[in-house]
């Protein structure tokens, strides 16, 4: 990830510590996905919202239209989190993630419009 040119993996650290991750990909042009953890002791602290905040300043650097998310649904601290930064949900998926123990749990897709769309200010307008 660290060698794409389309990906970007950002840090977080408190003290020295790594308190949060998140890692940014471009699905085609100008749709990223992301997926973020913040540790424990470190939540509520405002880290996810200064990665979510980096994440779409990256997006917008990179013309992006729309970033996307996948959350568990019972994760309503993250879920909150999103929507706080501005994403909305956009669906369910049921029995969407197989876990390491074989269960199959849902996921909510979520998503953050980029205010100006995206819109590429070097080009031409087209029809």
């Amino acid at each position: 990830m660290l060698e794409r040119d389309d990906a970007c993996l950002l840090v977080a650290t408190v003290g020295g510590t790594i308190a949060g991750h998140l890692g940014a990909r471009s699905r085609q042009i100008g749709l990223i996905e992301f997926g973020m953890a913040v540790a424990p002791a470190h939540r509520r602290a405002g880290i996810g919202r200064a990665l979510i905040a980096a994440c779409i300043d990256w997006a917008r650097n990179r013309h992006a239209y729309k970033i996307i998310l996948e959350v568990f649904p019972h994760n309503t601290a993250a879920r909150a989190l999103y929507r706080a930064c501005g994403f909305v949900e956009e669906g369910y998926f049921r029995h969407h993630v197989r876990r390491a123990n074989g269960e199959l749990w849902d996921a909510i897709p979520m998503a953050y419009m980029l205010p100006d769309g995206g819109e590429r200010r070097d080009e031409t307008p087209r029809d």
